[in-house]
């Protein structure tokens, strides 16, 4: 598993490139977009939520001033960053107590800041 900050820094390499405003739209229209047919079919845990959107926007306007040039395709892009928000939240779940550790395990995953700081970020 890829530690956080490695992640954290490809993020914001890609949120640096000229192109990222495109690859942030394409993303919105493939994971928050659909039509009301395909509500009941759609896997919502392979899709980006709108907290995670949301910290993407954030990263490209504190990098956009950059302006890095990149002749790949968004499209690619789009994948790769995708793929970066779920191994990133893969580095949340690493630190969440183990239930056989804990005789109270409820109460411990309640208080556990990493844990917490999951649900803040993932939570609707």
């Amino acid at each position: 598993m890829r530690d956080e900050n490695e992640i954290l820094a490809e993020l914001n390499e890609f949120s640096s490139h000229s192109d990222f405003l495109i690859v942030l739209l394409y993303l919105v229209g493939e994971n928050l977009n659909c039509s009301t047919d395909q509500l009941a079919t759609r896997n919502f845990r392979a899709l980006l939520n709108e907290n995670e959107i949301t910290f993407l926007f954030g990263l490209w306007l504190k990098n956009r001033h950059r302006q890095l040039t990149d002749k790949t395709d968004f499209k690619l892009k789009a994948k790769r960053v995708h793929k970066l928000m779920d191994n990133y939240h893969l580095t949340f779940l690493k630190h969440f107590p183990k239930p056989e550790e804990f005789e109270n395990y409820h109460l411990e995953f309640r208080t556990n800041p990493a844990s917490v700081r999951e649900t803040v970020f993932y939570g609707p």
